[in-house]
């Protein structure tokens, strides 16, 4: 049975997302689906407050520490040493317990094993139905991101903000942690600007998986074109993984190019290993054996129009990569002495493993998962491209037309477009409940909140910032930045 709260069931799906959510924002860098089961904490880390160690990948504290090393215990006595027993019978708050390096060892040691992980996602699953007791809405998503709240801060912090929240829609909710920022007697509030990341990352997950009845598809996180790739995100952005061609199957954290991919796609579930893939030189073949189609025909690859989000990129032979979208590609390039072996495990310089802008290496192939053969090129809008060219991505002159016609667009509607946007003021409309910030960012401060539908004016004056353009727009609460992607043009 599901988790009853409030009449509605929270079914195996939806706490399934909850876990992925919770686990993404704890210890799994932000990435949907990914959670740390050795995570360890020293005491005072996250805060002066934490007297003691925090522990597993939901990040148990105190109490709900020692009660997984107990859970552990009953389920598997031989996987805790003597130390860690006795350690397990003491008030590890009150007593300030910060265990020794080989008391360390054995904690992680514990909550790593099979009967540790087990118990690490059981007490999870108990502490969430414990919170959706409480939870004062029947709506799905909204008890997702009571139970993010009441997890990071406790009880009365989740209580405050849904009373205080217009609505129990995500944007009130998310407004009315928001208002935390602005009772300056403390920076620790659950919804401060340090945590303000971390919120909105909850409320993108929320609103791209949580599974309602009135979604007509809802989107499905096991879709392993973006388990591939958000997990070679996550690999870049760790600095404890980089570039070695020796332990290059990440035995020391480290890969290289091939080796990356191909685990990405085992991550995936797509076994291309299995199936002979363990260099650049045999990737196409093992591949196309996994469900893989070269669209290379479709693609530009100058410009990189018609590549797709986890499009492999491939120079046989050589080297490899994926495309992740909005220009981008991620791969793993060099050690820090500029060489494939000898270098120090972990990325040393930031650019071991690193996600790049896209560039024609030149690549052989470009592979698609689950594409048809000689798929056609998914274009981007008029307005997209239009955009690009502002930017300088097309050229000028003769070689943009040329570029622009090879690649199937009309170069004077894009040039019209881009008269439109850089000769006068844009008027456009907010598609969504749309937070206005002083700033180009995610991070930046919220200077309003504009509802669905609000007309705004723009003079053609932007910022991008990882991928997504900030446009500076004038509205009816003042001036400000606001994310492109919810403005459309009327």
């Amino acid at each position: 049975m599901g988790l009853i709260t409030k009449g509605i069931k929270m079914d195996k799906k939806n706490m399934a997302v909850l876990t992925n959510i919770i686990g993404a924002v704890e210890s799994g860098g932000q990435i949907y689906g990914k959670r740390n089961y050795a995570a360890y904490v020293e005491p005072y880390t996250n805060s002066d407050k934490e007297h003691t160690i925090t522990i597993g990948w939901a990040q148990n504290y105190g109490k709900n520490a020692q009660e997984l090393i107990h859970r552990i215990y009953a389920k598997d006595p031989a996987s805790l040493s003597g130390d860690l027993v006795k350690a397990s019978s003491r008030d590890w708050v009150r007593e300030r317990f910060a265990p020794s390096p080989e008391l360390r060892n054995d904690i992680i040691n514990a909550i790593t094993c099979y009967s540790g992980r087990e118990a690490q996602d059981e007490l999870f699953a108990e502490l969430m139905e414990s919170y959706l007791k409480d939870c004062p809405t029947d709506d799905i998503k909204a008890q997702m991101m009571y139970c993010e709240i009441r997890h990071l801060g406790g009880k009365k912090a989740a209580d405050r903000i849904f009373k205080r929240a217009a609505s129990f829609s995500l944007d009130d909710i998310m407004a009315s942690l928001v208002q935390d920022q602005s009772d300056k007697s403390s920076n620790n509030q659950v919804g401060d600007l340090k945590f303000q990341k971390r919120h909105e990352k909850c409320v993108e997950f929320i609103k791209k998986y949580a599974v309602v009845e009135e979604d007509e598809e809802p989107a499905a996180p096991s879709d392993p074109v973006e388990i591939a790739t958000s997990w070679m995100e996550g690999i870049a952005a760790d600095d404890s993984h980089g570039y070695d061609q020796i332990y290059r199957w990440g035995e020391k954290g480290d890969y290289d190019c091939s080796a990356l991919v191909i685990s990405a796609w085992e991550e995936a579930g797509v076994h291309v290993k299995e199936a002979g893939a363990t260099y650049t030189g045999n990737m196409l073949s093992s591949f196309k054996r996994c469900g893989f189609k070269d669209v290379t025909k479709s693609v530009d690859l100058k410009t990189g129009a018609g590549l797709l989000r986890g499009d492999v990129l491939l120079k046989s032979g050589k080297h490899v990569a994926i495309y992740v979208g909005d220009g981008k590609e991620v791969e793993a390039s060099i050690n820090e002495k500029g060489s494939a072996r000898g270098g120090t495990p972990g990325d040393q310089t930031g650019k071991e493993i690193l996600i790049r802008a896209y560039r024609n290496y030149p690549w052989s192939n470009i592979l698609r998962y689950g594409a048809t053969e000689d798929a056609p090129a998914a274009l981007k809008s008029n307005n997209e491209i239009a955009m690009e060219v502002i930017e300088g991505k097309w050229g000028n002159g003769e070689e943009r037309k040329k570029r622009l016609t090879d690649a199937g667009y009309d170069p004077k509607a894009i040039q019209e477009i881009v008269n439109s946007l850089t000769s006068t003021k844009v008027r456009m409309r907010t598609t969504a409940n749309l937070r206005l910030r002083a700033d180009a960012g995610t991070d930046k401060r919220i200077l309003a909140v504009m509802s669905k539908g609000t007309l705004v004016t723009w003079d053609g004056t932007f910022k991008t910032i990882g991928g997504t353009r900030w446009l500076y727009i004038d509205t009816p609460a003042g001036k400000g930045y606001a994310s492109g992607s919810y403005l459309d043009r009327v």
